[in-house]
């Protein structure tokens, strides 16, 4: 269910409760997911909201005019206990642990700029510091081998960034005639 159909729904029970009693509905809709899911395994969201629909509209049967906190809570704890006792109300859970959200999700500019950060970070960082380091070792002894790895260290350096233009000069290329 979309937040703003949560959102309507605690509003309407929020304007019919005293004061004093809204902050139960606040614990409801912030625990309702750990309160509604089941022992093992999970629900699916459609079904997640399904459940939640039964379940406010079992605690609105409950509830006639609710006038404290404790009133509310009272009658959710035995919607809770009413869903885990009647085998979640028909509604069978998924086994195994619920698929994970990624932490973040990259924009598609961010997408593009990921190849160009890889390459500057490439080329000011893990270049710099193999050339430095071959150098000074070729510097202070210098053999052939030494003066071979220096000149290698370079060459990959100019040749990554050159496939790296060649690359993304393409892709321009392909860009521009699909227009």
């Amino acid at each position: 269910m979309e937040k703003s159909t949560f959102d309507t729904i605690v509003k309407t029970l929020r304007d019919h409760t005293p004061t004093e009693a809204q902050v139960a509905w606040d614990d409801i809709f912030r625990h309702r997911e750990s309160d509604l899911s089941p022992q093992r395994g999970y629900f699916i969201e459609s079904e997640a909201d399904r459940i939640f629909q039964c379940a406010l509209e079992k605690l609105r049967s409950r509830l006639s005019h609710p006038k404290t906190s404790a009133e509310i809570a009272q009658a959710w704890n035995e919607v809770c206990a009413d869903f885990h006792g009647n085998q979640y109300w028909g509604f069978s859970p998924t086994r195994g642990a619920p698929p994970r959200k990624p932490l973040f999700k990259l924009t598609s500019v961010e997408k593009e700029l990921l190849p160009y950060v890889w390459a500057f970070a490439q080329a000011a960082i893990v270049m710099k510091v193999v050339i430095y380091y071959f150098g000074i070792r070729a510097s202070h002894d210098t053999t052939l081998s030494n003066n071979l790895f220096v000149g290698f260290a370079i060459l990959f350096s100019f040749g990554s960034l050159f496939f790296f233009a060649w690359r993304h000069h393409k892709k321009q290329k392909n860009d521009q005639n699909e227009y």
